[in-house]
């Protein structure tokens, strides 16, 4: 249900990719909104943009709510519609439902949720170019409907770090240090194929066991790209290998810096999880760990009916 603005407080903050300053306090004001310069007790939210979004931390010391500019306009009705066809089609619209009953759970105090603008077709293109691989389509697709999205939430009562505004990034989940019930840290574009996210640590042995395969360590580790930063001691990774798109997702545990003792699925599967769970932390760590030497022979398929969690 989109975001209902009329009689709220607002403030903006840092620099808008598709409106002006003037054309969003605009079109908040023929809204009902009324849209002031700085954040206070009485605010009710706070629509942030790119780089220099220095109001967040004001509202964040206040408890403001911070919105993304995706979200401003979505409740403006401005942001075009998207179409998307084949796997993950339904992101945004699930990812959006999810969100929304995480807000009303009782259960629940949700920390953050953010979902990036719209990736376009040459912004993927030139990153499809840069990693020398086709990009699997379920992952042209998330794109294609959120360049990015966090999203973290803790059980009521259980000690939290109060509101967190803004996008998650991979450097605050590390910084947290509390136990979190779900979170989401999907990499923009830009970050998820950047010249500084090849894992390359290496293993012990030279080779490394993929299901049926033997792969030459250092090209495994070339290959992998983070994905998704979800906690203090484990991330998701892609392995996207150069030439065919063939790809893997997996986890590293050991902060990170172990990718070889992990179940493997793709990217649908694994977007899927994350919807049907809420993001939920233990729910990945239990799915992926694996005690084998190398990573396990058997595919996660999701939905899993037969496994409890």
């Amino acid at each position: 249900m989109p975001l209902r603005l009329e009689g709220l407080e607002v403030v903006l903050t840092g620099g808008f990719a598709t409106l002006g300053r003037a054309e969003a306090r605009a079109l908040l004001s023929s809204a009902g909104a009324r849209v002031v310069d700085s954040v206070s007790p009485g605010t009710d939210l706070v629509f942030y943009g790119g780089p220099g979004a220095g109001k967040l931390i004001e509202a964040e010391v206040l408890g403001v709510p911070a919105w993304s500019e995706r979200a401003m306009l979505d409740a403006l009705g401005v942001l075009p519609p998207v179409e998307v066809e084949g796997p993950l089609s339904d992101f945004a619209g699930r990812w959006g439902r999810m969100v929304g009953e995480l807000r009303v759970d009782p259960r629940v105090h949700l920390l953050n949720a953010h979902l990036g603008l719209p990736a376009s077709e040459e912004e993927l293109d030139r990153i499809e170019a840069r990693a020398l691989a086709p990009l699997p389509l379920a992952l042209r697709n998330l794109y294609r409907q959120a360049n990015g999205a966090t999203l973290a939430w803790c059980a009521r009562g259980a000690e939290n770090p109060g509101l967190l505004n803004g996008p998650l990034t991979p450097e605050r989940v590390m910084e947290l240090g509390v136990p979190m019930g779900g979170c989401v840290c999907l990499l923009p574009l830009e970050d998820l194929f950047s010249d500084d996210t090849p894992i390359s640590w290496g293993d012990d042995a030279p080779t490394i066991r993929l299901g049926e395969r033997e792969l030459d360590a250092s090209r495994f580790h070339a290959a992998l790209r983070v994905f998704d930063s979800f906690s203090m001691q484990r991330v998701m990774a892609i392995w996207l290998e150069r030439r065919t798109g063939e790809h893997e997702v997996v986890m590293g545990d050991e902060y990170g810096a172990r990718f070889t003792h992990s179940r493997r699925t793709d990217v649908e599967c694994y977007i899927k999880a994350i919807l049907d769970t809420r993001g939920a932390v233990d729910v990945r760590r239990v799915m992926f760990q694996s005690d084998a030497d190398g990573l396990a022979r058997d595919r996660i398929i999701w939905p899993q009916p037969h496994t409890q969690f």
